[in-house]
């Protein structure tokens, strides 16, 4: 090769003095010396390279170990965390494992905290219900032990909401948490935009500004769940229940509610304002409450303007200072104890007595 380059920068130049043989030997020889010296750096980078995925791929083993560490049948689970942060770490440093962690992670929780309604007897509506006493006995009951997620499933979760991507935004599919058993976790300020959680149990969990933006909470279960400034916008919530949930400053701008149940949830709040420029008037624009059940909800000062309220329960519902137009109460179902907006000069709806 180094020949073959000789003779044709010889038979190129054609040199004719000695000077000019010398420097064309000179040159020959920087260009090899550059060659070498190129061809050692891309090989120290591949080395490196190769290094860095070997010891990514036995990271990632090793974490997989520790999710599943058990003894004495008993999950060991200060391991199964570490694993778990483990596996975060990596996701944040290798843009090829990112995905097939949260794939990991989301199928750990699908199998270890399923949401088994049928077969544990428990009800999603139900929060700390009181117990009936039996006659006989004098005794109080026993209160309601309550269920929080084990310590694996919640630090799986805190991982999954401290993500920054989401679904169409550098995440190709929405994360699979549907059917899942999450009563009273606290996932306060959690990214869970996009995410599938339909059919899930949050009963009584901390939701607290958290982003469920176009995420599917259909036939989810968030009894007394604490919503507060939450954003849900664009989100799939039919037939979900929110009965006495805490939604204060709740952004449900164009979500779907239709057969939802809202019944006792607290909607309250005149600034429903996220930023000096956009207004809660802005954000429920749309909002579909078709056939839900609001009754005896507090929903002072809210703005329904453009909201769907066709056949939408509003039965001791507390609608002072709300914004709502005679259509919509013509189409909702409302009675005596309804309380409407005063400053509006509305009238009760003759089918409401």
């Amino acid at each position: 090769m180094v020949v073959l380059l000789f003779l044709f920068l010889n038979w190129y130049i054609e040199p004719t003095k000695p000077s000019d043989k010398k420097d064309l030997v000179l040159a020959l020889a920087q260009i090899l010396g550059g060659t070498a010296l190129l061809s050692g750096v891309y090989f120290t980078w591949r080395t490196l390279q190769v290094n860095r995925e070997g010891q990514i791929t036995e990271r990632f083993t090793r974490a997989i170990d520790q999710l599943g560490k058990v003894e004495d049948g008993q999950k060991l689970f200060e391991i199964r965390v570490g694993g778990i942060y483990a596996l975060e770490r990596i996701a944040r440093e290798s843009e090829e494992d990112y995905w097939p962690i949260m794939e990991v992670l989301t199928a750990y929780v699908r199998q270890n905290a399923r949401w088994e309604a049928a077969e544990s007897g428990e009800r999603t509506e139900d929060t700390a219900a009181d117990k009936k006493i039996d006659d006989n006995s004098s005794r109080r009951a026993a209160p309601t032990e309550v269920h929080t997620p084990d310590p694996d499933v919640q630090a799986i979760m805190n991982v999954i909401g401290r993500r920054t991507l989401s679904y169409n935004h550098g995440e190709p599919e929405p994360l699979d948490l549907h059917g899942t058993n999450l009563r009273n976790v606290d996932l306060t300020g959690a990214n869970l935009a996009g995410a599938n959680l339909s059919g899930a149990n949050l009963t009584g969990a901390r939701l607290w500004v958290a982003n469920f933006s176009e995420a599917d909470l259909q036939s989810a279960g968030l009894v007394g769940a604490n919503l507060e400034k939450a954003n849900l916008s664009r989100a799939h919530l039919w037939g979900a229940n929110f009965s006495n949930a805490y939604l204060s400053g709740a952004d449900l701008s164009r979500s779907n509610l239709q057969s939802a149940s809202l019944f006792g949830a607290n909607l309250s709040g005149g600034d429903f304002t996220f930023g000096p420029d956009q207004t809660f008037k802005e954000r429920t624009s749309g909002a579909n409450l078709s056939g839900a059940d609001l009754s005896a909800a507090d929903l002072r000062s809210a703005n329904f303007d453009e909201a769907d309220l066709w056949q939408t329960r509003l039965l001791g519902a507390d609608l002072r200072d709300a914004y709502v137009t005679q259509e919509q109460l013509e189409g909702a179902y409302g009675n005596m104890y309804t309380k409407l907006p005063i400053h509006l000069n509305l009238t009760v709806p003759a089918h409401w007595s």
